[in-house]
């Protein structure tokens, strides 16, 4: 199924659409890179319309619009001409802040400060706030010309919650981005992928890893070694299984337990990855969206008391969609 390609200005204007295949990875709290081909016999390969910084904007009838900026690397083969184009994210990988700023406030209102810092002062701007969750615990930082794509990302590690600069068009036709910040990007659905109904493995199948531990020593802050705070955890079924396996970790903040709470979820067990192509089938592309969370079940894969077998809940991180053959390939991990 083709997808409907537009070019827009470095302003949001439309400038053309053209006759292309796109093929586009979307991608959880970073940018993703799409192509696109057009013959130099075409009347719409012009360098004004492919030239970099413009934007694509890209609709598919069962998959969310992606958008993003024309970049190098623009390759010129026999007869035709590749476009690079990375999504909006990548935006912030062009942008620094001031040279010294300091901004305080909950993770969703730094990362709501920088954005305007940045765009809200241009009136050409294709940036615009979008919503934002406001809650978590208020921090300080710092930023010396400090590149905003790399210190967004921070923000999302340290803090556990997501951005997305999601296009749109506005009432006079102009693109835009909202630049959202989420507590937890996507929903947890009901939907099953189920393997040889609507979804198939490829190769590598599944994905066992990650460091295992199950006797935890987390720590704060403190004026010595001896004075600062610790939080115990074990996990004893991980213990049975896989032996006893000590970690010790030094944590920044105040909460401490929940931290340690977070922790031994994430090192009791491997964590499974899964390598999944969507199959066009019923509602299979509506539903799929980075974030989103499924129950996934497989019968090849993972042990299964004497047998194999697998049902987890997994959430997406990256899709890649070819339009030339109508495949969704798709990056899962497994929800603990």
């Amino acid at each position: 199924m083709s997808s409907r390609v537009s070019i827009y200005d470095k302003s949001g204007q439309w400038l053309t659409e053209v006759n292309t295949t796109f093929n586009r990875v979307y991608k959880l709290n970073e940018f993703g890179i799409g192509s696109f081909a057009l013959s130099t016999d075409d009347d719409k390969c012009r360098e004004d319309y492919l030239q970099f910084g413009n934007y694509v904007y890209v609709e598919h009838d069962k998959l969310p619009v992606w958008a993003g900026m024309i970049e190098p690397p623009r390759i010129w083969g026999q007869g035709q001409v590749t476009s690079t184009v990375y999504s909006a994210e990548y935006i912030l990988s062009i942008m620094i802040s001031d040279r010294t700023i300091v901004m305080r406030g909950a993770w969703g209102s730094v990362y709501q400060q920088l954005i305007t810092q940045m765009f809200n002062n241009d009136a050409k701007s294709v940036v615009r706030v979008g919503n934002i969750f406001g809650g978590g615990k208020v921090i300080n930082r710092t930023y010396n010309y400090a590149n905003l794509y790399d210190e967004v990302k921070l923000l999302c590690r340290d803090s556990g919650n997501d951005f997305e600069f999601e296009p749109d068009i506005d009432a006079n036709g102009r693109l835009f981005f909202s630049a959202h910040w989420h507590e937890k990007r996507g929903a947890l659905k009901q939907f099953v992928l189920d393997e040889g109904t609507n979804i198939q493995l490829a190769n590598p199948l599944m994905r066992e890893q990650g460091r295992i531990a199950n006797a935890l020593r987390i720590y704060g802050d403190g004026a010595t070694f001896e004075s600062r705070p610790v939080a115990k955890r074990d996990d004893y079924e991980s213990r049975s299984l896989y032996g006893q396996r000590w970690l010790a970790q030094a944590v920044q903040g105040d909460d401490l337990a929940a931290n340690a709470d977070e922790l031994i979820k994430e090192y009791a067990h491997p964590r499974k990855t899964f390598n999944i192509t969507a199959l066009d089938v019923g509602d299979t592309f509506y539903q799929c969206r980075v974030g989103d969370m499924f129950p996934v079940s497989f019968f090849s894969v993972g042990f299964s008391g004497s047998g194999f077998g697998t049902s987890e809940t997994a959430r997406i991180l990256q899709m890649d969609y070819k339009d030339n053959t109508n495949t969704l390939s798709l990056v899962a991990d497994q929800v603990r």
